[in-house]
């Protein structure tokens, strides 16, 4: 064998070498990564836990085959059925990843669980676009195994798991994956990111240091580094992030509409990271979060997060104003909508 011949092998093991290297590296990275996340196994299934329950018996019929038993549970499988057959079917597409963000603003002074933001992150690889899709919170829906209940009350009642099956059976959109945001976390997510840009109204000046201040009498800080003077697009850190999020003055659903720009915020900046910097945002992101995403698809998702940045980001609110409607019940007025319009 020629030295040049040994040298090419030699150079191309030692390529190869680096590259299991790396690649060892890298997958232990990510698996560091997953272990610090807050990861949800799957409960059963509304189906499965029907399917488990006592049968009750409402009649017994005899025939020459021998004895036959009407159960509730078989009536109940029909009449879901025939009930199915009338919706329409939930759309799901291969080029499409969906995943359900569910912010939970959650209080010492109130002690509630309700999400205070439900929204629909669809990234479409075919067509280079990422949709953020605020669902409306106070939209009454019907919840599998639970009746009808407000959007945003589904999280308390049956976590994260209940409000991507709902979000499924009302809004007929696959939705298996979600992840739950604690609105006190950003503040060190959004810290670690160096902050993300928030646009400040002159009305909204005063309620949102009303609201630093009280953040930081819970954590037992000064608020004074904290507190902003003057208004329009500037850099914000975790703690006036929050705040900002916090301010329910305005017109409609005002405080979810700045809870998804904070959101939407976050993601924008994890787009922009270097590598490195990358690495620590999204650990402290993912351990400020808790999710039912395999450890593979949380992988496949950090790989795509240099080029979301780069897709059509689409806004959109469901249902659309015009088909919301007010009725009046026994236990008082809900929010429904009017698929006729």
């Amino acid at each position: 064998m020629s030295n040049l011949k040994k040298v090419v092998l030699i150079v191309i093991g030692i390529l190869l070498f680096l590259v299991i290297v790396t690649g060892v590296l890298f997958a232990a990275a990510m698996h560091s990564l997953f272990g610090s996340t807050n990861y949800e196994t799957e409960p059963p299934t509304q189906a499965q836990t029907e399917t488990e329950t006592e049968t009750e018996i409402l009649d017994i019929q005899t025939s020459e085959e021998g004895v036959f038993y009407i159960t509730e549970t078989a009536n109940e499988a029909k009449a879901e059925t025939e009930e199915t057959e009338e919706k329409i079917p939930v759309a799901s597409d291969s080029d499409v990843y969906n995943i359900l963000l569910i912010g939970v603003d959650e209080r010492p002074s109130t002690g509630d669980t309700d999400s205070g933001t439900v929204m629909l992150l669809s990234v479409n690889d075919s067509s280079r676009q990422r949709s953020m899709i605020t669902l409306n919170r106070d939209l009454t829906v019907e919840v599998p195994g639970q009746g009808e209940m407000p959007l945003d009350q589904v999280y308390g009642a049956g976590g994260g798991t209940l409000t991507a099956e709902t979000v499924t059976e009302n809004f007929r959109v696959l939705t298996e994956r979600y992840m739950v945001i604690q609105f006190s976390q950003l503040v060190d997510i959004v810290d670690e990111l160096g902050g993300i840009p928030v646009s400040i109204s002159q009305e909204e000046l005063d309620p949102l240091n009303e609201n630093i201040r009280a953040i930081c009498a819970q954590r037992s800080e000064s608020p004074d580094p904290y507190l902003l003077t003057e208004t329009g697009t500037q850099t914000c850190g975790g703690i006036q992030a929050v705040a900002y999020s916090r301010i329910d003055q305005g017109e409609g659903d005002a405080q979810a509409v700045r809870q998804y720009e904070i959101i939407s915020a976050v993601i924008g900046s994890l787009g922009d990271q270097s590598i490195t910097g990358l690495y620590g945002a999204v650990r402290t992101v993912l351990s400020g979060v808790t999710h039912n995403v395999p450890e593979l698809e949380i992988l496949g998702l950090l790989v795509k997060v240099g080029r979301l940045s780069g897709y059509e980001e689409l806004q959109e609110t469901l249902p659309s104003t015009d088909l919301l409607v007010t009725e009046q019940t026994d236990s008082g007025e809900i929010l429904t909508t009017d698929w006729t319009e």
